[in-house]
């Protein structure tokens, strides 16, 4: 999901989880659902990540960047080590 969602970014530039949550669940009101599940689920390790760790594309970065997994509080990249 996230590499989808990292790719209809680039392809829409503005905000992907509309049309792919109407895409992967069939149902319009289901958006906010999934934008949670991106932020907050460490897909590489099926589990979710951990406190005050979020995944976010940066304010200024291009649409073609990833996102990176960040600290909240002080906007730090997150590594798993």
């Amino acid at each position: 999901m996230v590499q989808i969602l990292d790719l209809f970014r680039q392809e829409k530039i503005n905000d992907p989880f509309p049309e792919i949550s109407r895409d992967l669940t069939h149902r319009e009101d289901t958006e906010n659902l999934v934008r949670s599940i991106w932020r907050k689920w460490d897909t590489k390790n099926d589990c979710p990540l951990p406190d005050g760790v979020e995944r976010a594309w940066g304010r200024w970065s291009n649409p073609s960047d990833p996102a990176k997994l960040i600290w909240i509080k002080t906007g730090d990249e997150y590594v798993d080590t």
